[in-house]
């Protein structure tokens, strides 16, 4: 039978600091290992407690990285297990603040919903004007601004100046209740 990841559980096994976002294995008892119990537990003892927990992945959709440590033989973010370890229950979004899907300091992660989470992205490489939603028209020798409101692109105007454009947006970006950091340039 699987064992259903609780609070408690993650504070038997791991460590986690809030202010540095690491987690760390802690001493685990003989009960959680099967056939040669002792010389099993003294073994994993040895090799992991005291030790870091999680191991990068990547995304190979979109490249971003992340930290995941397996509990109770199932694979779980970091980000998630910061959750349950803080407050007993992992959401089903979690956003990390400045974008670095690595640093699961409690301050940079916040439950968001799938909207909110992506209201605070990062500069997309491919921007050529250095401002989210801000392009230049080639036909029309303008720049237009536009950002996208429940899935639907919201067209804000033309301007001939793009200080113009890029205000448009970034009012829309408040009146639209955008992250901050959304659109910011991140090397993650």
């Amino acid at each position: 039978m699987k064992e259903l990841l609780t609070q408690e559980l993650v504070k038997e096994f791991l460590h986690y600091n809030p202010d540095t976002g690491v987690f760390t294995w802690l001493h685990r008892d003989k009960k959680w290992f099967k056939g040669e119990k002792q010389h099993c537990c003294d073994s994993w003892n040895t090799r992991y407690a005291g030790k870091v927990a999680g191991n990068t992945y990547t995304k190979p959709h979109n490249g971003k990285s992340y930290l995941q440590a397996v509990v109770l033989n199932e694979w779980y973010s970091c980000h998630q297990l910061a959750f349950m370890y803080m407050t007993g229950s992992i959401p089903d979004c979690i956003d990390h603040i400045n974008g670095d899907g690595t640093d699961n300091r409690w301050c940079n992660l916040r439950e968001a919903t799938a909207s909110q989470n992506s209201r605070n992205m990062k500069l997309s490489s491919l921007n050529t004007s250095g401002v989210t939603g801000v392009s230049w028209s080639e036909s029309r020798q303008k720049w237009t601004s536009s950002i996208n409101v429940k899935g639907k692109r919201v067209f804000l105007g033309r301007f001939s100046d793009i200080d113009d454009a890029v205000n448009s947006r970034k009012e829309a970006e408040k009146l639209y209740n955008y992250h901050p950091n959304h659109g910011s340039k991140r090397s993650l």
